[in-house]
């Protein structure tokens, strides 16, 4: 029971991942929208992934999802159009990785994954929100709840945000 304790603590100090966000406004740009399609240009988008994006918005949000990664076929530009264009969406926010590196030394160093997220409208394709998230993993994935929250701290969005399966269990 002694060694458990420290191995626990031990694992949960370093099995934290961190998402932090840097974004842009251009407010003169933005417009009133409730439908969204959300595009992944991420590599080996799954499915369960991109459905996060659909519950993680408030419910007054009808969200799209669509891969457009590299495993995908076709044209994306014309893919992500018609998508946008089945969905009746007002805006696209396309994720799109941007860098791999590294941080720290010796066995303190870690994986830093960089994804660049744009919200333009559709269709016109004005930007109007840009961001890089930064997440200390080695995975691209960034958790829909983590994007909605920015969104809403940018003001882009309003409304109560969904709890998860595991906070509306509890409740």
């Amino acid at each position: 029971m002694n060694v458990f304790v420290p191995l626990v603590l031990l694992f949960v100090t370093t099995a934290c991942v961190s998402t932090r966000f840097t974004s842009n406004t251009d407010f003169q740009s933005l417009r009133q929208f409730s439908k969204i399609l959300v595009v992944s240009k991420l590599p080996k988008t799954s499915p369960e992934y991109l459905g996060t994006y659909t519950r993680a918005f408030p419910s007054k949000y009808a969200v799209c999802v669509i891969d457009a990664g590299d495993l995908s076929f076709g044209n994306p530009d014309s893919t992500i159009a018609r998508k946008a264009r089945e969905c009746g969406s007002e805006v696209i926010l396309t994720l799109t990785p941007s860098r791999q590196f590294t941080s720290g030394d010796g066995k303190n160093i870690q994986s830093m994954n960089e994804v660049f997220l744009e919200m333009a409208t559709f269709p016109g394709n004005q930007s109007f929100w840009k961001a890089i998230a930064t997440r200390s993993t080695s995975s691209y994935t960034i958790p829909a709840r983590r994007v909605v929250k920015q969104l809403a701290n940018d003001f882009l969005i309003e409304g109560k945000i969904p709890p998860t399966t595991h906070q509306a269990a509890r409740q």
